[in-house]
């Protein structure tokens, strides 16, 4: 099945396709209203909002239906933690979901998947705006379709440096979904010029069967994602898992060997594992039924459980000292989900968002430079490529900085990871 790609732009109601090849940078459209908003309103019953303790930026899923408010808008929010200002992504649609930042630059996109065309039923695309555009003149959508009609895209997610982006697709023929990888080029926010999409995963199943949430490994040569699998009792169960990824030798394209196998990371039936998120300590954080876990994709019985926490959607923050995820809050007699922040202790938990009446979650938390030793230089293009770093199982990350995450890796204490000896 051939998946083929549309750049489109929304403008006021209508969708306007810009090109079925090249894919070149848009033009400024008018759209809808964006515009700070200072300081959210205070939670549970009116009090001040929680003190934060967390620095930088996270963007995240507002939905706006209420009670009282029976319309399904969501927008998305990119909140200063340290100022506690935000700035509302407000498209002149709905299903703004699954929000994720581009990992490199001065000014990153922000990517989501959302409506495309209301007068085609599942017509979704891969969304990107600048993260600084008020004005939302760099909004835009690659519409994904095959011969059959429109392709939903799940999960969209741009690897470490940016040159790939990878999306599970729903095909419009019943049971099918895929994964694609497919080039991306930062400094237009599109797919590169001329790249195909590459299918390196494909399922064959019931309509209802689920998989989403692709995340990358740091050096971007395997993918991690959930999916769902038969069970003994035949039900489905959510699990995590990974493929491995080469380069070509002709074409230089990321491809799946034939060899390869999927590897589940989670074989149990106790509980479902969704939603993983690749950390710069090279550990994959996901909901581990109502818990949160996090685990080492290449030695996945390394399992760790955050203790006394639960919640969903986890991401690690850059540094990986802290871990966003989304809570239930109880007001009044409404149950809402808010947005917090927490040690992988489980310590220190704060509530980010704290508002009212009002569905805030699915967050991720903006890159800094990958430099999870602190010396300045990035982990993967420089001390590793250097030499100043080794990374003796190949993985992207500096052994230092798996080693100080998990000190059990390094049972002797010599500095080298115990997999390497």
């Amino acid at each position: 099945m051939i998946i083929r790609t549309r750049l489109v732009q929304r403008i006021g109601s209508a969708t306007i396709a810009l090109a079925i090849s090249g894919l070149l940078a848009p033009t400024a459209p008018a759209l809808a209203d964006h515009k700070p908003n200072h300081k959210p309103g205070g939670g549970g019953g009116g009090e001040d909002p929680s003190p934060f303790v967390d620095t930088g930026q996270i963007v995240f899923r507002r939905d706006l239906q209420t009670e009282r408010n029976a319309a399904n808008i969501d927008i998305l929010v990119v909140r200063d933690l340290g100022t506690q200002e935000e700035l509302e992504i407000k498209p002149d649609f709905d299903a703004a979901t699954t929000p994720i930042w581009s990992n490199t630059g001065d000014l990153r996109w922000i990517l989501f998947r959302g409506m495309v065309d209301f007068d085609i039923p599942e017509t979704f695309g891969i969304w990107a705006v600048r993260e600084d555009d008020e004005a939302l003149s760099t909004l835009h959508a690659v519409l994904l379709h095959d011969d059959n009609g429109p392709v939903r895209p799940h999960g969209a997610r741009p690897s470490r440096d940016d040159q790939w982006l990878a999306y599970i697709t729903r095909q419009s023929e019943p049971g099918r979904r895929n994964i694609l990888i497919q080039r991306f080029d930062p400094g237009t926010g599109l797919f590169l010029a001329g790249s195909d999409p590459i299918q390196v995963l494909g399922f064959e199943g019931d309509p209802d069967s689920f998989a989403s949430n692709v995340t990358w490994s740091p050096n971007g040569l395997y993918l991690v994602f959930h999916a769902q699998r038969p069970t003994a009792e035949n039900a489905f169960n959510q699990d995590l898992f990974r493929i491995d990824l080469v380069p070509d030798s002709a074409s230089g394209d990321l491809i799946r060997p034939d060899s390869s196998e999927v590897i589940n990371l989670t074989p149990t039936d106790a509980a479902e594992e969704i939603n993983p998120f690749y950390g710069v300590n090279g550990r994959v954080i996901f909901s581990r039924g109502a818990d949160v876990a996090h685990l080492a994709p290449l030695n996945p019985t390394d399992v760790e459980v955050v203790l006394g926490i639960t919640g969903a959607w986890p991401d690690w923050s850059p540094d990986v000292a802290r871990i966003a995820l989304t809570q239930r809050v109880k007001y009044r007699s409404q149950w809402v989900r808010d947005v917090f922040a927490v040690s992988p202790d489980g310590t220190g938990l704060v509530n980010i968002t704290n508002t009212d009446q009002i569905h805030e979650y699915d967050p991720a938390w903006r890159p800094n430079e990958f430099d999870c030793n602190g010396n300045g230089l990035d982990d993967l293009l420089v001390d590793i490529a250097d030499g100043t770093s080794a990374d003796c199982n190949g993985n992207g990350v500096p052994d230092e900085c798996e080693i100080a995450a998990d000190p059990s890796l390094d049972s002797d204490g010599d500095g080298i990871l115990d997999e390497c000896q």
